[in-house]
């Protein structure tokens, strides 16, 4: 006779599993900023460690080599994270860490470590799991019943696309007026953008041709809204297109008060089409 108990233990189950979905989100944040303290206690909430990005395919390793945390990617390695695993475009953590001068041979050497098997875990840095309880939280109070159309459920946002790491070097006060670059490595794309009169990065544009998942291509342009702070002649962040289906992470320093070199990532909604990361090096016009 089957136990009764069995019933009891899926449920549990599947009430942890998504439990620890909805926290992948806010574990690939953590780790992109860096924070230590908020991994442990995501990871103590039973946060899967390797929870990649439906759109990209990132995972939280990733992110945090991707912005040189290194304590924070070395959390996520002694508590299990898998290094070998490979994003939309087919990168390693390792590949991502390579790609940039500028991040600490010691991130470096660790993943190297622990894509060859050979990493040493802290056993003092694994975080232990506390187990969820399986009562059902308290009911809320009830609402009155309207008369008028129930409002639609809000949309979760879109998870921003990161910059790549930020360059080590600082660079010149920027010139303020428009800037425009063709891209060196994704040929047919075009960036451009203003730097205002309070130096930051206004309307950034990206013009090209993007292919899809079912072998489609498509020319379009867009305009994020929003602008990037420069601090030191540096810029690093995130842009979201206005209708979400696009977003856009900016990356670079200004080498001369006219001339500006980085790259721009882009990233499509759903991940039904590809990422790009185009390199470029803009001038004012």
């Amino acid at each position: 006779m089957r136990s009764a108990r069995a019933p009891l233990l899926l449920c549990v189950a599947a009430l942890w599993s998504a439990a620890s979905a909805q926290l992948g989100p806010e574990l690939r944040d953590a780790a992109d900023t860096g924070n230590v303290a908020l991994i442990r206690q995501l990871l103590a909430q039973g946060a899967d460690v390797n929870a990649a990005s439906s759109a990209t395919g990132w995972t939280p390793l990733m992110l945090a080599v991707y912005k040189n945390r290194v304590e924070a990617a070395r959390l996520l390695l002694d508590n299990g994270a898998d290094a070998r695993l490979r994003n939309r475009d087919g990168q390693t953590a390792l590949d991502l860490a390579n790609l940039f001068s500028s991040i600490d041979p010691q991130l470096k050497a660790l993943l190297q470590s622990a894509v060859q098997g050979t990493y040493a875990r802290r056993p003092t840095q694994v975080v232990a799991v506390t187990p969820r309880s399986a009562v059902a939280t308290p009911a809320p109070a009830p609402v009155a019943p309207t008369t008028g159309p129930v409002p639609a459920p809000a949309r979760p946002a879109q998870e921003p696309v990161v910059g790549p790491a930020v360059p080590a070097a600082t660079g010149v006060r920027p010139a303020p007026g428009r800037y425009q670059a063709t891209v060196t490595n994704q040929k047919g794309q075009r960036i451009m953008f203003t730097v205002n009169a309070a130096g930051e990065l206004a309307d950034v544009r990206w013009e090209g041709t993007y292919r899809c998942k079912s072998g489609r291509s498509r020319t379009e342009g867009y305009t994020a809204p929003g602008t990037l702070p420069v601090a030191n002649g540096v810029f690093n962040g995130a842009l979201n297109e206005p209708k979400g289906r696009m977003w856009f992470g900016l990356t670079g320093s200004f080498t001369a008060p006219g001339k500006v070199s980085g790259m721009l990532r882009v990233a499509y909604a759903g991940g039904e089409c590809d990422t790009f990361r185009m390199e470029f090096t803009a001038t004012r016009v």
